[in-house]
């Protein structure tokens, strides 16, 4: 006996559904592949740590004309600054360099991030944090980034941290699919990011 067509034909909108929904929240591991973006290549350090920075700053000087950004508290900000003029950069080289305000957390961070790629074309970014912190940051990169094309790669400086719970890095990989979908990343008490700063 067959069912009734209007049964049939919600189980096909059923699936049609489920692949968009799977496609939606694939996409910012797709699109770099199918859709890449266009623009300059950057390094994005993690700059809670000295260590994490001289290891980002050791890849930028290898990288000539690649933009360099530093996301760190305001309080790590002038720390960061004396370890980037202690490398003495040229008059062209830092105007190359964009400090951006910590975001409540790493989700924080990589929305921020997102934000100034905006502003700044970029094709493929490069990001430098702990080697302990480094698989859940990247994978929270790709999501906002991915989603708009931007190839996200990593650089683990050697901080010799404590592995993390991987469930960490599930819960923040859904929190940001759900900034995605709505603009709010599942935190309590306003936006968990800061605008770029010159």
């Amino acid at each position: 006996m067959r069912a009734p067509r209007r049964h049939r034909r919600s189980w096909r909108v059923a699936l049609v559904a489920l692949g968009g929904l799977a496609l939606w929240c694939q996409w910012p591991w797709l699109r770099p592949a199918l859709l890449p973006a266009r623009g300059d290549d950057a390094i994005a350090v993690l700059a809670e740590d000295p260590v994490r920075l001289e290891h980002a700053l050791d890849l930028w000087v290898e990288r000539p004309g690649t933009w360099l950004v530093i996301l760190a508290g305001p309080g790590l900000q002038e720390a960061a600054r004396r370890q980037l003029q202690a490398r003495r950069p040229s008059p062209g080289a830092l105007q190359r360099v964009v400090t951006i305000l910590d975001g409540l957390d790493t989700v924080g961070q990589m929305i921020a991030l997102q934000a100034w790629t905006r502003l700044q074309p970029v094709r493929k970014l490069t990001l430098v944090t702990g080697e302990e912190h480094l698989p859940r940051a990247r994978a929270l990169a790709a999501i906002p980034l991915g989603a708009e094309g931007i190839a996200v790669s990593g650089s683990a400086a050697r901080t010799g941290g404590f592995r993390e719970d991987p469930m960490r890095r599930w819960r923040d990989v859904m929190r940001l699919q759900l900034w995605r979908a709505s603009g709010w990343d599942g935190r309590t008490g306003g936006p968990n990011w800061a605008d770029p700063q010159p």
